[in-house]
C-alpha cells in the first residue's frame, strides 16, 4: 500500500513544480521607440470577431481587427487584419499565455503588429497592446499589462502597467512622431 501512496506524493510535487514554472514568464522591456522601429505594421482598430482554434494541437485565438487608422504599414481605414495569439478557449478549458492576453470582440486597441504566415502577431507580445476606451467623454489608452518585464541596460525588472490611463491623442500623436523619425524607407 506504500508504493501507490509513494506515487501519489511524487506525482503531487511534479505538478506543483511545474504550476510554479508554468507562470515564469519574464519579458524584454521595450521602449515605444523600440517598438515603433520594430514593428512593421501599426493599427488602432476594433476587434470584429475572435474564434479559437487548434493547430498542431496548440491553440490560437485567431481575431479580426477592422483598421480605424493605419499609423505605420500598407493597410488602410476598414480592411480586416487576422491577429493570432497563443492560447484560448477549447471546450470547457481556458489555455493563456503569460504576456500575452487574449484580445477582445468588440474593443478598441492600438496594436503595434509583426506579420507571421498571412496573419499578424503582437510585437513585443502584451507590450504591443494598448486599450482604448472612453472616460467621461474623452478617449483614453493604457496598457495594463502585468507580466514582469526586464530593463536590460538596467537589471531590473519591473511589473505594472506600461501605460496608466491618458489621453488616446496624445499617445497616437506621440507614436505618429517616432514613425516620422524613422526614414521615409521603414514607413
Amino acid at each position: 500500500m506504500k508504493t501507490p501512496r509513494l506515487l501519489f506524493v511524487i506525482l503531487l510535487f511534479a505538478v506543483s513544480l511545474f504550476a510554479l514554472t508554468a507562470h515564469a514568464t519574464l519579458l524584454k522591456q521595450l521602449t515605444l521607440e523600440t517598438q515603433v522601429q520594430q514593428s512593421a505594421t501599426i493599427v488602432k482598430g476594433i476587434v470584429v470577431s475572435s474564434h479559437t482554434e487548434l493547430r498542431n494541437k496548440i491553440p490560437y485565438t485567431l481575431s479580426s481587427v477592422r483598421i480605424a487608422e493605419s499609423l505605420k504599414g500598407s493597410h488602410t481605414v476598414n480592411d480586416i487584419v487576422t491577429i493570432r495569439q497563443r492560447g484560448g478557449t477549447v471546450g470547457q478549458y481556458e489555455v493563456h499565455a503569460d504576456g500575452d492576453p487574449i484580445i477582445k470582440a468588440g474593443t478598441a486597441y492600438l496594436m503595434f503588429l509583426l506579420p507571421s504566415k498571412g496573419e499578424y502577431v503582437l510585437s513585443g507580445m502584451a507590450q504591443g497592446l494598448y486599450t482604448i476606451s472612453t472616460e467621461k467623454d474623452t478617449s483614453v489608452i493604457s496598457n495594463e499589462i502585468s507580466t514582469p518585464r526586464l530593463d536590460v541596460k538596467t537589471g531590473v525588472i519591473t511589473s505594472g502597467p506600461i501605460l496608466s490611463p491618458r489621453p488616446a491623442s496624445e499617445f497616437i500623436n506621440e507614436v505618429k512622431a517616432l514613425i516620422r523619425q524613422q526614414s521615409p524607407r521603414e514607413n
